[in-house]
């Protein structure tokens, strides 16, 4: 396996940002890749290095062959991480030109469904099985650990958050009214009263409370504020 060091890693931070790429996504799209294939430490790492699959010497020795790669296919900095991500084609296959190709992220989780493997506890199944035995989606599954760096463990076994069902209009202290109708009301946004609606743990009051709502993080226990 590839090991890299000090020097080299200095010298590609220098090389990004003498060709003005620190900063941009791509550039962070590029570090990821390397993380992925060559950091043991890496929650993702035993799904890509751990079992072989590495960043061709093309990209990996001359990062601006990436970045031209990238562009021709479409790449642009103005799109979000959903609109575009790096798929490997064969799953089983290494990052390199003919093996790489740029698809939305919801299209990279149902391809990687039946071929991207966890190991929890020393045992390896398909996320699409650790998903029959938890009870937790694939897509959420998927999204914990690609998108949020979840503990692989922690993401398949932590029940889903349940969402209150919201039908109709929504009465509060003797009035009622629409969620539109509401946020008028009130001056708070339609989208942060669907946030808060959605979650069980709140009662009413804390729904249709103006400003920040503090709460406690149900993992942590420490509070935080949310909007």
């Amino acid at each position: 396996m590839r090991e890299y060091t000090d020097l080299q890693r200095r010298k590609a931070a220098q090389n990004a940002t003498k060709h003005g790429l620190c900063g941009k996504r791509i550039y962070k799209t590029f570090h990821q890749m390397k993380q992925r294939c060559y950091n043991p430490n890496n929650p993702s790492y035993p799904n890509y290095g751990g079992r072989g699959i590495i960043i061709c010497d093309e990209w990996l020795d001359n990062i601006e062959l990436f970045v031209e790669w990238a562009y021709k296919n479409g790449w642009s900095e103005s799109k979000t991480r959903d609109e575009q991500t790096i798929d490997r084609i064969d799953v089983n296959g290494n990052y390199c030109p003919e093996n790489c190709r740029l698809i939305p992220m919801n299209e990279q989780y149902f391809n990687r469904t039946d071929t991207h493997y966890i190991t929890i506890d020393g045992v390896t199944r398909t996320i699409k099985e650790w998903s029959e035995i938890s009870g937790v989606s694939m897509t959420v599954i998927n999204t914990r650990i690609e998108k949020f760096g979840w503990d692989e463990k922690k993401a398949v076994f932590t029940p889903a958050r349940k969402m209150r069902k919201r039908t109709g209009p929504v009465t509060y202290k003797g009035e009622t009214h629409s969620l539109s109708e509401w946020s008028k009301i009130t001056g708070i946004s339609i989208q942060t009263l669907s946030n808060r609606f959605s979650e069980d743990k709140y009662t009413l009051d804390e729904v249709f409370h103006k400003g920040k709502l503090p709460r406690k993080s149900s993992c942590t226990g420490k509070t935080k504020n949310i909007r």
